[in-house]
C-alpha cells in the first residue's frame, strides 16, 4: 500500500481563557479523489447497424450480398472515427475512511511524533501562568488537523466446545467517530491524532497520536446572545487534567471531516435547547414542535451564522431530531445542574430516564402472535 498524505498545516489562537464562558464540562458517561484512465474503445461487430431495427448481417455476407436489402437502408459506422471519441476521462469517488490514517501501513505524519506528557510540559514552559491561575481559569491549546476514533480492544471468549480460549477484536475497535458518542457509555474514552499549536504567536507545533481522552467542553451555553458556538469546543486528556491544559478544536484532518461537520450541526442544537431549557420552566417534547422553532427565530434569527446553521434543518418541528439525539443532549444539559435534568422532555425521550409511559406487564410467552400469511407459510412448521 503506497504511503498516504500527511495532514496539512493550519494556524490560529490559544491563551487563558474564564471558565466561566465556557461553561458545561461534559464527561463521559470526503471531496473526491478522481483519478484518471484513459478508456480504449472496443473495436466494433462486424455488424450492420440497422435504422429499421431489422436482423443485422454480417460485412462478409454485404459483399456476398446475403441478407441485405436496398429498403433496409444499412448505416456502417466509422470504426476509426468512433474509436477516437469513445477514449475520455472519468473519475471515481473512493469512499470516506473508516480509520485514522495513522492505522495505515506506510504512514508517515507531517512532523515527528511527540509524547503528549513532554508536549504539556512544554506548554506549561512556554505559557508560564500556573503560578497566577485562578480556578476558574485554564489554558487552552488550539489542536489541529486532529482526528478521533476508538481505541483498540480486544475479547477474551472462551470456545464453546474447547476449554481454550480464543481472542476477538471488539466491533468498531479503532474506527472513526463522532463527539456526539462520546457521552453514550459512562467507561468509554476515545483517543486522538492531532497538531498541537501552543506559544505566541502559535510558533510551536507538536504532532501527537493516540491521546486518551473523555472530556469535552461546549461553551457559550446559557448565554442568548451568543448565536453559535463558533470555535469555543474544547477537549481535555487524561493526562492534561492535573495541569488545566485544555485543547480548542479548531480544523479537523481531511478524513475526519465527514464526522466532524454533523458533531458542530449538533453542538449547535445542543447550546440551542439548552438556552431553551434555561428561559422555560416544565419543559416538554411537546414544546418542540413549533413553539422552539419560533423562539429560535425571534432570539436569533437576525444573525448570519444561525441562518447557515438553520437552513440546514429548515423544518420547524424538532421533535424527532431532539429524540434522537436525547443521550448527548441530557449529558450536555446535565453538567450544568440538576434543575436541567428536572424537565419532563427527558422522561419521555431518554431511555435511562423514560418515565412518561408506565412500565407494560409481560405477557405469557405461550401466547399466540398474529402474521401474515406468508410469514405463517414460512415458520409455521417449526416448534
Amino acid at each position: 500500500m503506497p504511503p498516504l498524505p500527511p495532514p496539512s498545516e493550519s494556524a490560529s489562537g490559544n491563551g487563558l481563557h474564564d471558565k466561566h464562558r465556557s461553561a458545561s464540562h461534559s464527561s463521559l458517561n470526503t471531496s473526491s479523489t478522481p483519478f484518471s484512465a484513459h478508456i480504449p474503445s472496443e473495436p466494433l461487430p462486424d455488424s450492420v447497424l440497422f435504422e429499421n431495427g431489422k436482423r443485422s448481417a454480417s460485412v462478409d455476407s454485404l459483399d456476398a450480398g446475403e441478407g441485405f436489402s436496398i429498403e433496409d437502408r444499412a448505416v456502417i459506422p466509422d470504426t476509426t472515427e468512433k474509436r477516437h471519441a469513445v477514449s475520455g476521462f472519468v473519475g471515481v469517488v473512493p469512499p470516506p475512511l473508516i480509520y485514522p490514517k495513522s492505522m495505515y501501513i506506510g504512514y508517515e505524519p507531517c512532523l515527528p511524533r511527540r509524547k503528549e506528557r513532554a508536549v504539556l510540559k512544554e506548554i506549561l514552559d512556554a505559557e508560564d501562568v500556573r503560578s497566577h491561575m485562578s480556578d476558574d481559569e485554564f489554558i487552552s491549546v488550539d489542536l489541529s488537523d486532529f482526528s478521533v476514533y476508538r481505541p483498540h480492544t480486544t475479547i477474551l471468549r472462551k470456545k464453546s466446545q474447547v476449554s481454550e480460549s480464543m481472542v476477538s477484536e471488539k466491533s468498531r475497535s479503532s474506527e472513526l467517530v463522532s463527539l456526539c458518542e462520546l457521552n453514550s457509555k459512562a467507561s468509554e474514552s476515545f483517543l486522538l491524532d492531532g497538531i498541537i499549536r501552543f506559544g505566541a504567536p502559535k510558533q510551536h507545533h507538536r504532532y501527537v497520536q493516540k491521546v486518551r481522552f473523555e472530556t469535552l467542553s461546549i461553551g457559550a451555553y446559557e448565554d442568548v446572545g451568543i448565536h453559535t458556538i463558533g470555535p469555543d469546543i474544547w477537549l481535555q486528556s487524561v493526562g492534561g487534567k492535573g495541569s488545566n491544559v485544555w485543547y480548542r478544536l479548531r480544523r479537523p484532518a481531511p478524513e475526519y471531516l465527514h464526522y466532524h461537520t454533523p458533531f458542530l450541526w449538533l453542538a449547535d442544537l445542543a447550546k440551542h435547547a439548552v438556552d431553551y431549557l434555561h428561559v422555560h420552566l416544565r419543559v416538554a417534547l411537546r414544546h418542540f414542535r413549533s413553539a422552539f422553532s419560533l423562539w429560535l427565530e425571534t432570539a436569533h434569527g437576525c444573525d448570519h451564522g444561525f441562518r447557515y446553521w438553520r437552513n440546514q434543518y429548515p423544518k420547524k418541528d424538532f421533535r424527532h431530531i431532539i429524540a434522537a439525539n436525547a443521550g448527548f443532549l441530557y449529558n450536555q444539559a446535565g453538567q450544568l445542574g440538576e434543575q436541567y435534568t428536572a424537565h419532563p422532555l427527558w422522561s419521555e425521550i431518554d431511555h435511562v430516564a423514560l418515565t412518561a409511559l408506565p412500565r407494560q406487564p409481560k405477557t405469557r410467552t405461550d401466547v399466540h402472535t398474529v402474521v401474515t400469511p406468508y410469514v405463517f407459510n414460512c415458520f409455521g412448521h417449526l416448534p
